[in-house]
């Protein structure tokens, strides 16, 4: 998958996105699937707003937003003797957006923090199992020591929220809990 967008202090958005994602489905007693699935998006009439100083600089901004309407135009797969071909497709939530900020003080901090939504999805090409959304939201927080040293500390989910992360056909697996991560970052 690619990605590329400006931030803030920009004159002109643009936002431009693609992946390619394989699957192969080995059936037992049906057929072996192959798919190949792709898109292509390019925005260049994002809503930009600006946000309010704090001490004198502005938070750094970075968002997201995207919305698929997706639905399988061609497809030999039936279920319950009922074509997919119209569904919408497995694991493609209409509405996704994420919002993240972090903000620099007294020369060596940094605090951030985010929020990221994922609209309700289907889990199979028949669209019997739907997927609830979720709202997470992450922080950080980090020193640097030196010019070339830096200790950061993540707290991802920190409200614990339930959520459902890897959507397959035949289950879902909750995305994690709570979860802190420590790292020191040494540049060379």
């Amino acid at each position: 998958m690619g990605y590329m967008d400006e931030i803030v202090d920009r004159d002109y958005v643009e936002q431009r996105r693609g992946g390619i994602a394989p699957s192969v489905t080995f059936g037992l007693g049906t057929s072996t699937q192959l798919t190949l699935s792709y898109f292509l998006q390019h925005e260049d009439n994002i809503l930009d707003y600006g946000l309010p100083f704090l001490f004198g600089k502005p938070p750094d901004l970075y968002r997201g937003y995207t919305y698929l309407d997706s639905e399988i135009v061609e497809s030999n797969e039936v279920v319950n003797g009922v074509s997919v071909v119209g569904n919408q497709m497995l694991n493609a939530p209409q509405n996704s957006f994420s919002l993240w900020t972090t903000y620099d003080f007294l020369e060596r901090w940094q605090v951030g923090t985010g929020i990221f939504y994922v609209d309700e999805r289907f889990a199979n090409n028949a669209n019997s199992n739907v997927v609830p959304s979720y709202v997470r939201w992450d922080m950080t927080v980090s020193y640097q020591i030196t010019k070339n040293i830096q200790l950061r500390l993540n707290a991802l989910n920190p409200t614990n929220e339930l959520y459902f992360d890897g959507v397959h056909p035949p289950h879902v697996i909750p995305g994690a809990g709570t979860t802190i991560i420590g790292t020191a970052l040494f540049n060379f």
